[in-house]
């Protein structure tokens, strides 16, 4: 299975802002604000391979966490990896910060909180 969500194709940059978000929530709460664009060429695309997603995206600046409630809720035991290409990200997990920059692989337990603000991002592999 391969998902692709072209968001530049959403005229309406409030509802592509809220596009975005949506696409988000079911792994992280996804905040951009209100004066932030999310670009003609952000995307997102996933191809499901069995027992590992590969996916890549370009992203908008936002802050993303992975709750608490969402943990408990969701039971994931999985462990995500992205690289960026472009773009910086401060991350904060297990009490510690983090600067990730281009090159940098991030590693998460997401079965553990995190939480991270992105200045945009072109592109990250997942």
């Amino acid at each position: 299975m391969i998902e692709h969500r072209k968001f530049g194709e959403i005229a309406d940059l409030k509802l592509r802002r809220e596009a975005w978000i949506e696409s988000a929530t079911p792994l992280y709460r996804t905040d951009i604000d209100a004066d932030v664009v999310v670009g003609n060429d952000a995307f997102i695309r996933n191809y499901n391979l069995g027992t590992c997603i590969l996916g890549a995206c370009i992203a908008p600046q936002m802050r993303s966490e992975r709750s608490l409630e969402q943990i408990s809720r969701q039971s994931l035991d999985h462990i995500s990896f992205r690289v960026f290409l472009s773009g910086t990200s401060d991350l904060q997990v297990d009490g510690r910060s983090f600067e990730l920059k281009p090159g940098d692989l991030q590693v998460l337990d997401m079965s553990q909180w995190m939480r991270s603000n992105s200045h945009g991002s072109k592109p990250v592999i997942h």
